[in-house]
């Protein structure tokens, strides 16, 4: 599976702020792909112990392969099944995902990148229900989602009773319009509480890395 630039902006994001506190000792990834933002958040927060679900078949034998040849393979436990199927009773402290983008586009005729795109099986509003079913009342979601789906984003956390305490607007360069929205979710909503939005841009006018991101991932990428 391909690792996107997004994705990684994404994992270094979540795993910047979720290491500021010590309050996440128990995570789970939803559609882990290649484990990417597992392995990601585990080698900044080493206490930290993470279900990594991915449904491919395919897909989770990479994944598997990613995490047994790192260095935290202890913190990680990979399961291939359907989070709609996950364990009865089972809470988290952090819920993080990249899930499915093309929703409802046209469909491929490869049947592994509709399965990977399209998430028959987790539409993105089934997964707003598995959000606020399997986080803790005091937990946190991340999610990286395409910004045009913004205004759909914003009717599911209200039907969900989910409140955003976080969003980033990510657009490639000034030139360009916004392509992704991570956004911050959790259960409860203070009466002092306002949102807090921010921008990211990931390439200057001439084409390299921005110094933010260059900051942001220079823990990741082995040349920055």
């Amino acid at each position: 599976m391909k690792v996107t630039t997004d994705a990684c902006l994404f994992g270094a994001i979540l795993a910047s702020e979720i290491s500021s506190t010590n309050d996440f000792s128990f995570a789970l990834d939803i559609g882990t792909g290649t484990g990417l933002l597992s392995l990601m958040l585990a080698q900044q927060i080493p206490s930290m112990k993470i279900k990594a679900m991915e449904l491919d078949p395919i897909a989770a034998i990479q994944a598997s392969e990613n995490i047994d040849s790192s260095p935290w393979k202890n913190n990680i436990e990979l399961i291939q099944g359907n989070i709609l199927d996950h364990e009865p009773g089972a809470v988290y402290d952090l819920i993080f995902s990249n899930p499915p983008f093309y929703e409802n586009d046209l469909d491929s005729p490869d049947e592994k990148i509709n399965l990977a795109r399209h998430n028959a099986e987790l539409s993105l509003a089934k997964l707003f229900l598995q959000i606020r079913k399997l986080l803790k009342e005091q937990g946190e979601a991340w999610l990286l989602l395409p910004y045009r789906r913004q205004n759909e984003i914003s009717q599911l956390l209200s039907e969900n009773d989910l409140f955003t305490r976080k969003i980033i607007l990510v657009r490639n360069s000034a030139k360009h319009d916004y392509f992704r929205i991570i956004v911050n979710i959790k259960k409860e909503k203070h009466a002092l509480d306002e949102t807090d939005i921010d921008e990211f841009t990931i390439y200057d006018s001439n084409e390299s890395y921005t110094a933010a991101f260059e900051e942001l991932l220079q823990l990741y990428y082995l040349r920055l």
